[in-house]
Formats: structure tokens, C-alpha cells, sequence
């Protein structure tokens, strides 16, 4: 499998670990913009052992929307621009 092979089965597969997450099944509590503020995900995010692998998919992948690894579509784009080579 080559480097590009690896980017583009990451971006069209869920990975392994997302199913049985805390947060696996929990739509509405993920995407404040319509279901309020944040905090219940950011909590769930707060204690789930995948947080920082739900952050590297997230910006890896461009999500614009919802929360994942605990953090708000602005807090991501902040962070890929900060560490645009991660």
C-alpha cells in the first residue's frame, strides 16, 4: 500500500475504532449548531480513549461540521493551520 493509498482509504472508510466509541450513535449531541452548545460532546470527547485519533481523522479529512476529538469546526481550523504538516 503506498503513502496516497493509505490518505484515501482514511478518507473513505471509517476507521476500526469508531464503531463502540462513547460517542457512536450520538448524531444530535455532535452537531450543536442544531442540538445547542457543545458541552455534553465535549464532555463525552473529555473521557473517550480515541480522542486524539477522532482529531487526526477530523482534520485529516476536512470535517466542517460537529464536534470530534472534543473540539468545535473553528478549533480545528485553527489547529491545521498551526501544524499544517502534522
Amino acid at each position: 500500500m503506498t503513502a496516497s493509498d493509505s490518505i484515501i482509504s482514511r478518507r473513505y472508510v471509517n476507521p476500526e475504532w469508531m464503531r463502540g466509541a462513547p460517542c457512536d450513535g450520538m448524531t444530535d449531541v455532535f452537531y450543536p449548531e442544531q442540538h445547542g452548545n457543545g458541552e455534553q460532546a465535549r464532555a463525552i470527547c473529555n473521557g473517550c480513549p480515541h480522542r486524539v485519533r477522532c482529531l487526526e481523522y477530523a482534520i485529516d479529512n476536512g470535517e466542517l461540521h460537529g464536534f470530534w476529538g472534543g473540539t468545535s469546526p473553528n478549533e480545528r481550523r485553527v489547529i491545521a493551520l498551526l501544524f499544517p504538516y502534522r
